[in-house]
């Protein structure tokens, strides 16, 4: 900042009757004035770098880049298809197995999957600050498809419930329907049985 005297100007503006508003009305063209001057000054000391943004759900060839970004672009790629994601990730199974964690914090929250995959930190396969991504996507898929199976006996019961079967019927219909151990089907119905 320049040294010397300061000087506030307060701008003044007649009127021909009282309008309560005037105030703020002046007030927003000292500040807008204001905003001006500070972004002048703040010229000098901040730099207009150039930013580039990419599109991850955009890029067709990711081998273009050449760091942990290409595998991790690549992923993403096909993170809609969990069988396509499968056969990319086993196809750079030497990679995915020792990603370091910088790298599978960045995967987890592209992938969107920070509730799963936050339990890799507690696995026993995390050496010296990586984590094995095979036996996170592995854990990923396995709590869709305990997810999906979850969701199957709810509805099931329900309908039961709606059909007017009994308790021993429904348990019976679950266990046929889903490959799920008789206490897995206890407990659903338990659960779902209300």
């Amino acid at each position: 900042m320049e040294e010397g005297p300061y000087l506030a100007l307060l701008a003044c503006e007649s009127q021909s009757g009282v309008h309560y508003a005037m105030p703020v009305r002046n007030m927003l063209y000292d500040s807008l004035s204001y905003t001006e001057q500070i972004r002048k000054m703040l010229k000098n000391y901040v730099p207009d770098y150039r930013i580039n943004l990419v599109d991850v759900g955009k890029i067709h060839d990711p081998e273009k880049f050449t760091s942990d970004l290409q595998l991790i672009f690549g992923m993403l790629k096909y993170r809609g298809d969990m069988r396509e994601l499968q056969k990319y990730m086993d196809r750079h199974r030497e990679y995915f197995q020792n990603v370091d964690a910088d790298t599978y914090r960045a995967a987890r929250e592209m992938l969107h999957a920070g509730g799963v995959m936050e339990s890799m930190r507690e696995e026993k396969d995390r050496k010296e600050g990586t984590v094995n991504m095979c036996k996170a996507l592995e854990d990923l898929y396995q709590s869709g498809v305990d997810s999906g199976m979850e969701m199957g006996i709810q509805a099931l019961v329900e309908t039961c419930r709606e059909l007017g079967h009994t308790r021993e019927v429904t348990e019976k219909k679950v266990g046929e329907k889903f490959t799920v151990s008789r206490e897995k089907v206890r407990e659903c119905m338990e659960k779902y049985w209300a």
